[in-house]
């Protein structure tokens, strides 16, 4: 597991190199519990730019496992609850991080759904995305700080792909 303070040049090298070997981008949150929507905030602004090639999953995982069965390769975005400071980010696989490091929000935890679409033929490979939430209290707002993670993230991803190209 590789832990950022900040979106840094190291993290960008990473994140291209996924998306160049073919990993798509699928976003998992939940609306109304305030920075546990970052995942889908970071959605809705990349199909707000002309992406077409992201999965939006709100309210888990496991609402959208029929688009995952027909994934080889996934970046899932997601809040992350841990000691590390709010706006940190985590890339890690699956097996490294713990059930309740996860947004505990969702019904089913990650690495449950990740492997049911794995004995189902998907997700060869899967790499998770996560943002240190600040709040995860009632509400549609991001907490400041975790938006401009989140617009960081968006711009970059945008100069890595480019939007012809995803």
């Amino acid at each position: 597991m590789d832990v950022f303070e900040h979106l840094d040049e190291s993290l960008i090298d990473e994140l291209r190199k996924l998306l160049i070997h073919g990993f798509k981008i699928v976003c998992v949150g939940t609306e109304l519990r305030s920075d546990d929507r970052v995942g889908l905030y970071i959605c809705d602004k990349m199909i707000s730019l002309g992406f077409k090639n992201v999965i939006k999953c709100s309210y888990g995982l496991e609402n959208c496992i029929e688009d995952l069965v027909n994934l080889e390769k996934a970046l899932i975005i997601d809040g992350l609850y841990t000691d590390l400071p709010p706006g940190a980010i985590i890339l890690a696989d699956p097996d490294e991080l713990s059930d309740d490091m996860l947004i505990s929000t969702h019904s089913i935890p990650h690495k449950l759904v990740i492997k049911f679409v794995k004995s189902l033929g998907g997700l060869k490979e899967v790499k998770i995305l996560g943002i240190r939430v600040k709040s995860l209290d009632i509400g549609t707002s991001l907490s400041p700080e975790i938006k401009r993670v989140a617009d960081d993230l968006v711009n970059k991803l945008l100069n890595v792909l480019g939007k012809s190209n995803y």
